[in-house]
């Protein structure tokens, strides 16, 4: 039996999910949720992301007032670079919901700039190379 390894299609790897709380304990249910929602969020630019650490933090501790929770993200490029996005609400799945979208239009943004960049510096009449 003959089988055609090139047919099949190129998975890329998953990039490292790091999920710690600053000030709370993860259940592993909000562990899972925080991955599921930043994988998803992060799917077009899979191959462009090396890693990914989420930190949530109660903003005004567990006896001070509403419980805000504070959900940052930092992604690394694997190009070199780095992506910060954060987002706050009363619940912690909804702060981390707000901080995946929010990540996902960073990263657009950081690689449309890096993409961009050759035409912008043509474009600003920099001479070509002869060759």
């Amino acid at each position: 039996m003959r089988t055609e390894t090139a047919s099949l299609p190129r998975i890329a790897a998953a990039p490292a999910i790091d999920v710690v709380g600053r000030g709370l304990q993860i259940s592993p249910a909000f562990d899972a949720h925080a991955r599921r929602r930043l994988l998803g969020a992060l799917r077009p630019w899979t191959r462009q992301v090396r890693a990914v650490r989420v930190q949530l933090l109660d903003v005004n501790g567990p006896r001070r007032g509403p419980s805000d929770k504070v959900c940052r993200v930092s992604v690394s490029m694997r190009a070199g670079g780095r992506v910060l996005a954060a987002a706050g609400a009363d619940d912690a799945y909804a702060s981390v919901d707000r901080a995946a979208q929010r990540t996902a239009a960073a990263v657009e943004r950081y690689l449309q700039r890096r993409w961009r960049r050759p035409a912008a510096q043509r474009a600003a009449g920099r001479p070509r190379a002869v060759s």
